[in-house]
């Protein structure tokens, strides 16, 4: 059982609540803003603003954890996919933890502020995840030629997001006291992993992760085929496994062949010189593996991977069971968050283009309204 017997455990779960879902609430908004074809994972990254007060307010360690738990909780509604949740884990937990020490190395002592910090958060982030793309499926140092745009992002953006991180501690502080904690957390029982439920998804991850060394086309595709069998009888749809990595990541793929068949050298192609035998070996080559990655993840989720990921990060984080707490409190309220937000996105988006600094205060101080109203009204009944 999940004991939380003090009304200041209640408080404090219920805040750590609410701001998860405030993070996951921006990190889902981002999802809706159009990618860049040669740098589809760059994105603003505002939710960092929420990991920065993090840090000031309850430390390292449970910054890690509410960034795992941010992570986790975005994939399994948006789609869990072993590169997608590699490049934010990587990204997310690599500038949590380096934003952290800088915030308790220098920050605290006045060197520099949320700014400094924000704007570290995003190099490292930014870096981490090209040296991800670089390892797992790019191998073209070619891929290094975003360092100059990320870096200006990285200002940009860090710049921004740190800026934002004192005026919404404020905001959030003000409406905990407009819309205070008041409400019981009922008891939740944890629900029990056997060993053997956590075999097969950690052996299916162990496989993913041995893809990344694969570098033999006709391996790869007795993978992809593997896979794609595996899910579609899993999931008893015959088409199902063959059209949703294309629908969903197709962007992935376009930027794998841009990268691979216009900046690899090598032995040109007589009928297409602008091409390179070595180029469309490679572009093959990564989209199988990119496949078999897709499909594995979508057994991942047909088997409950989530629980899994519950289950070790209880075992890793025994003293941060309230953090743990929130989170799952978080993935329950999550989809009438996103509901309330759909629902009233239009009239706050026309403010926001209108009075951006306004708006955006405004904004978030609703969505916390609406996130403690939501999560009042849910514990009500």
């Amino acid at each position: 059982m999940l004991l939380i017997d003090t009304n200041s455990s209640q408080k404090e779960i219920l805040r750590k609540t609410a701001w998860i879902l405030l993070a996951v609430a921006i990190n889902a908004l981002e999802f809706f803003i159009p990618r860049i074809p040669f740098f589809p994972w760059l994105k603003p990254g505002f939710s960092n603003c929420v990991t920065i007060i993090w840090i000031i307010e309850f430390g390292m360690v449970d910054a890690l954890l509410f960034t795992l738990l941010r992570v986790w909780i975005v994939g399994f509604y948006f789609g869990f996919s072993f590169l997608t949740f590699t490049l934010s884990l990587s990204g997310g937990a690599c500038s949590t933890v380096v934003m952290a020490l800088a915030w308790m190395i220098a920050g605290k002592r006045g060197f520099f502020g949320t700014i400094g910090t924000g704007v570290i958060g995003a190099l490292v982030h930014n870096f981490a995840q090209i040296a991800v793309i670089y390892f797992l499926f790019a191998k073209n140092l070619h891929v290094f030629y975003q360092v100059p745009v990320m870096l200006i992002a990285s200002v940009v953006f860090g710049s921004i997001t740190g800026a934002i991180a004192p005026t919404l501690l404020a905001l959030l502080n003000n409406a905990q006291q407009r819309f205070p904690h008041t409400m019981a957390i009922a008891h939740m029982p944890e629900k029990k992993v056997r060993r053997r439920d956590t075999v097969v998804p950690l052996l299916l991850l162990a496989g993913s992760c041995a893809v990344a060394i694969i570098n033999n086309i006709t391996a790869l595709a007795l993978c992809a085929i593997a896979s794609t069998i595996a899910f579609q009888a899993l999931s008893k749809s015959l088409m199902r496994g063959v059209l949703r990595p294309i629908t969903r990541f197709w962007l992935m793929f376009v930027f794998i062949a841009c990268v691979h068949l216009f900046l690899s050298f090598g032995t040109k192609i007589e009928t297409l010189p602008i091409f390179t035998y070595e180029g469309v070996h490679l572009t093959i080559l990564q989209w199988l593996r990119l496949w078999t990655w897709l499909e594995l993840s979508f057994i991942l989720t047909l088997l409950n991977f989530h629980e899994v990921v519950l289950h070790l990060l209880r075992r890793l984080f025994p003293l941060h069971r309230p953090t743990i707490y929130a989170g799952v409190l978080a993935l329950e309220y999550f989809p009438a968050t996103i509901g309330a937000m759909q629902r009233k996105s239009k009239g706050r988006m026309a403010r926001l283009f209108r009075h951006p600094l306004s708006g955006t205060r405004k904004g978030l101080e609703n969505l916390y309204g609406e996130v403690i109203g939501l999560m009042s009204a849910k514990e009500r009944k």
